[in-house]
């Protein structure tokens, strides 16, 4: 009896301790990176990048490699903004900032409105299920200088918040590379 409880307590043990930890996949215009326990690592079209959220406050620390150097940037709250700034350096110095900044989030119309360097965008969340506040499988289209790209998780399931901080990585470095 007592190896049958053993066995019984390992085993749900192990079943909690994995949690909600499945493995999702951002794919589509340049975007090929996992998602799993808020953590993303990928690629987004040439660069490489790990982002992570941050312990001690809402935001998200990223780290990229270009130019032969690993790199990092942060989005958090920085007085009444939610602010993320990028900065591509090579061995001579600064190539070119991205200032990533949500203006605001549209809960029912399930939009985030923003900008990048200045320039105003508008991320449009789509998904056929919801499961409480999360996103199942969702399809994101971003609208911005006159240009529109999508992309969209696979088998895995984001809040508002987990969208704030995907779109911060995903958009910063696909402006950093001149694709929007």
């Amino acid at each position: 009896m007592r190896i049958v409880l053993a066995l019984f307590f390992l085993t749900s043990s192990l079943a909690f301790a994995h949690g909600d930890t499945k493995m999702g996949m951002f794919v589509g215009s340049g975007v090929d990176a996992s998602y799993s326990d808020h953590a993303l690592a990928g690629r987004v079209g040439q660069v490489v990048f790990y982002a992570s959220p941050l312990k001690e406050e809402f935001g998200t620390k990223l780290t990229f490699r270009a130019h032969g150097l690993d790199q990092e940037a942060f989005f958090r709250k920085s007085g009444e903004d939610f602010v993320g700034t990028l900065i591509l350096k090579n061995e001579s110095g600064v190539l070119r900032p991205v200032v990533f900044k949500i203006d605001r989030i549209d809960r029912d119309e399930h939009k985030v409105f923003g900008s990048l360097n200045d320039i105003p965008f508008e991320l449009h969340v789509r998904a056929k299920e919801m499961n409480g506040n999360h996103y199942i499988n969702p399809e994101f289209e971003v609208v911005t200088n006159g240009k529109s790209l999508s992309y969209r998780l696979e088998n895995g399931k984001v809040c508002m918040s987990c969208v704030a901080n995907t779109s911060f990585v995903i958009l910063s470095l696909l402006n950093l590379q001149g694709k929007i």
